[in-house]
């Protein structure tokens, strides 16, 4: 069997000679979706530029986080002789951010153990657990063996959250839902209970 021949496309072949088609105008759902398409770009660029910036608040997240950690250490450790508080890691990579995992930065005081967890990436600023718009959340929790021993461990939820134009991180206590800046007297609160 033959296959039948095709014939050329193009304007030659709907009108004869080598005059281009008359184009009708185009129907108002036509000259609406070229108007939509035509503003795509701009639309792209900001949705981009978005991203972007959740991506940069997220990174200075965990790297604050792990500033307040490092300053908290770093006094205990000028201020006495007997004993050494770690903290580890003692460098932050941002990119452990884009890990499936948990991100944990942990403060050891001879046993007595701070451990702060930061949970993957938000996709967008949530309110979803926490009163104030975050990109970034977790726990701080806080041990020693005899806690450990009872199956008691304390813990916090903690939130990078942003409140007017500025980023900072927020706890809250899930039982007395007091809220309030992680910083060094915080961090200090919190040790001094395994003590």
């Amino acid at each position: 069997m033959a296959w039948p021949k095709l014939r050329k496309s193009g304007p030659d072949a709907r009108t004869g000679d080598d005059k281009p088609a008359e184009v009708k105008p185009a129907s108002a759902l036509v000259q609406r979706l070229a108007r939509k398409l035509g503003e795509l770009p701009a639309k792209d660029a900001l949705r981009i530029q978005a991203a972007e910036a959740l991506e940069k608040a997220q990174q200075r997240g965990g790297e604050e986080l792990h500033e307040v950690c490092r300053t908290f250490v770093e006094a205990l450790n000028g201020l006495q002789e007997a004993l050494v508080v770690d903290l580890s890691p003692g460098v932050f990579h941002p990119e452990v951010l884009d890990t499936p995992g948990t991100v944990l930065i942990q403060i050891n005081a001879s046993g007595r153990i701070l451990q702060l967890s930061i949970l993957p990436r938000e996709a967008a600023y949530s309110s979803d657990q926490f009163r104030l718009p975050y990109v970034l959340r977790g726990a701080i929790r806080w041990f020693n063996q005899e806690l450990l021993d009872r199956h008691l461990v304390e813990e916090h939820q903690i939130f990078y959250c942003r409140e007017r134009g500025e980023h900072h991180w927020l706890y809250q206590n899930p039982r007395t839902r007091k809220t309030g800046a992680i910083d060094s007297d915080y961090l200090a609160e919190c040790l001094e209970q395994l003590l």
